[in-house]
């Protein structure tokens, strides 16, 4: 049984890994972009995320180089869907959205660590959120997302206006 949730383990990074090569040039232009914003704890716009063509997929820049790959599955004049997959381990740096709360749910068999506020200001708290689980975060308020798991986990991720 452990060999076979190993195997699947393995098999999950390689297709997380696979799919960095979807729209590669897109994922390099954009990426670079947001990496801009994020490096600094910039505004991550509503607006600029409802330029990406729904069934797009991209990497996200983290602080200790795992993978993180989005998807936009949806979205409308005031609400953007995006499933989240993080590699084992995997930091989101920190970032935020003036225009839109994000509201986030973990998916299958998985555990984040979720920073909200500043934690240079003092003024932040961290919530462990399991399968199931959800959150929302109000507009303009910095975050962060760490994968504690050592296998991939994702989030459904929803921006509304």
């Amino acid at each position: 049984m452990d060999e076979i949730i190993q195997e699947i383990k393995q098999s999950s990074n390689v297709i997380i890994k696979e799919a960095l090569s979807i729209n590669k040039k897109f994922n390099e232009m954009y990426s670079s972009i947001l990496y801009s914003k994020f490096k600094d704890d910039n505004d991550i716009k509503f607006t600029e995320m409802n330029t990406i063509d729904v069934g797009t997929k991209y990497e996200l820049f983290t602080l200790n180089g795992e993978t993180i790959i989005t998807e936009l599955l949806s979205k409308s004049d005031d609400i953007i869907h995006y499933k989240t997959m993080f590699s084992s381990d995997a930091i989101l740096v920190r970032h935020n959205h003036s225009d839109c709360e994000e509201h986030i749910e973990v998916l299958n068999d998985s555990s984040f660590k979720i920073i909200v506020g500043s934690k240079i200001e003092g003024t932040y708290t961290e919530h462990i959120l399991h399968t199931g689980d959800t959150i929302t975060i109000e507009r303009g308020i910095s975050h962060q997302f760490v994968n504690l798991d050592d296998s991939p986990s994702g989030l459904n991720v929803t921006f509304t206006r």
